[in-house]
């Protein structure tokens, strides 16, 4: 039986940048059944759904947590964005209470890159950044 661990708004809805015509965009995080985990076949570890009520990626934990120690935003964003959490089980939560010590030096210039790519996009669709902040 799959197991959810963490579902939460991301995206514009979770920074307050969202307009009008913005969708919601959820991330969520299960645990794979033991014995697919632990079987010869291969689990799916991602994969993304637009349903009506707003597009839905999900991760495996384990996808999420080789995500996590490479520093990818997106991962380490389900540590940080405690207002749009709809759902969180006690082992993330836990992480959560950590995070700092989850962070590194070498993780900096990643996140720059996200940073700088998601203000960019943000000036090509016309968003006044400064309005924002």
């Amino acid at each position: 039986m799959v197991r959810t661990l963490f579902k939460g708004v991301t995206g514009s809805h979770a920074y307050g940048i969202a307009t009008p015509e913005s969708d919601i965009d959820y991330l969520e995080i299960i645990q794979a059944p033991t014995q697919d985990f632990l079987g010869l076949k291969h689990i799916k570890d991602a994969w993304f759904q637009t349903r009506e009520e707003g597009d839905i990626t999900t991760w495996e934990v384990g996808k999420w947590c080789h995500l996590l120690l490479q520093g990818n935003p997106a991962a380490i964003e389900v540590l940080w964005v405690d207002y749009t959490v709809e759902f969180i089980c006690p082992e993330i939560e836990t992480l959560c209470m950590k995070r700092q010590n989850l962070l590194s030096k070498a993780m900096v210039p990643r996140y720059c890159g996200f940073a700088d790519s998601q203000y960019r996009k943000l000036i090509q669709h016309g968003v006044r950044v400064e309005d924002k902040l």
